[in-house]
């Protein structure tokens, strides 16, 4: 149609990046699992890295011909110039639920010794690393508590849910069961955005342990409330957040750096509300919604008026 000068492709993640990281951590052999219903429907674990990489390849053949596109991280902004040298690059934040910009967390109602995780699920997100930590930070705090969104892998509410349960959901279980945390981790199931913000507000700490990420929205959504993040190193997480100023930073592969970075949290009140109010000033300017909203219209300007 020729309309390439026209047409804008928006970032949210690089698919064919994610695929190298998509079984990180994970021990061979639950990486070969598989439930009847998985390999029924096609869906293991190693169904899903063949997934990613399969439309990696499609998401990266797109970009190859793309002339414009928008993105928000330095991240993503190098993988784009070197995949397309001549494509031109926007930058344009995201905007938030509108919820988020309207409550704020406070120390001092917060659940003490309390750390909140976004999704318990989806395996690239890391939540098995994040049960590794909490084992050592038990033995410093043996009230702590982990509240993460996503079903319990041990209440199946009928046979049709037991069935369609995940490997990565049977192995969570397991290393639950085994490190002896079942009375500490809490799966709140789904939240709507209310309950969200109240799952939030909740937390003495949020954690993001991700394998890779672009622009984290549960790492944007923890800040614009205010509060104490600790997040993992990795793909666009710098481009939000400044080490020791607006969160912690730590090492993905190093379990015991993300149970040091939770703990200097609990440990040090005054740090923990430094790093919150860092992070909402942080936040507001990134997440603008007047301001995002003016430049992704003057984005869409420059293209209506490019020949």
């Amino acid at each position: 149609m020729n309309l390439l000068d026209r047409t804008v492709v928006s970032i949210q993640g690089v698919m064919s990046e994610i695929s190298k990281y998509s079984l990180f951590m994970l021990p061979d052999e639950v990486i070969k699992r598989k439930t009847l219903y998985e390999w029924y429907i096609h869906n293991t674990i190693a169904d899903t890295k063949a997934y990613y990489s399969s439309h990696g390849e499609l998401e990266k053949k797109g970009l190859q011909i793309a002339r414009h596109c928008i993105g928000r991280t330095d991240w993503d902004k190098a993988i784009l110039r070197q995949y397309n040298r001549k494509i031109i690059y926007h930058k344009c934040n995201e905007i938030l639920r509108e919820s988020f910009y309207a409550n704020r967390w406070v120390k001092d109602f917060c659940e003490k010794h309390s750390i909140v995780f976004s999704q318990s699920a989806y395996m690239i997100k890391g939540f098995h690393v994040m049960i590794d930590a909490l084992e050592i930070v038990k033995d410093f705090y043996p009230d702590v508590r982990l509240y993460a969104i996503g079903e319990s892998p041990y209440k199946q509410k009928n046979i049709k849910e037991y069935i369609k349960r995940s490997s990565y959901i049977e192995y969570i279980g397991e290393k639950i069961k085994q490190k002896g945390l079942i009375e500490d981790v809490i799966f709140v199931g789904s939240l709507n955005e209310k309950d969200m913000i109240k799952h939030y507000l909740r937390g003495n700490v949020f954690v993001c342990a991700s394998a890779i990420e672009n622009s984290s929205n549960s790492i944007g959504e923890a800040m614009i409330l205010g509060m104490p993040v600790v997040a993992s190193d990795v793909g666009g997480v710098k481009s939000f957040i400044t080490h020791e100023k607006d969160g912690l930073l730590y090492q993905a592969n190093s379990v015991r750096m993300l149970a040091d970075c939770i703990l200097r949290v609990f440990d040090d009140e005054a740090l923990a509300q430094k790093l919150a109010d860092n992070a909402f000033a942080k936040a507001s300017e990134i997440y603008d919604y007047m301001k995002n909203t003016r430049n992704l219209c003057n984005i869409y300007d420059e293209l209506l008026t490019s020949k």
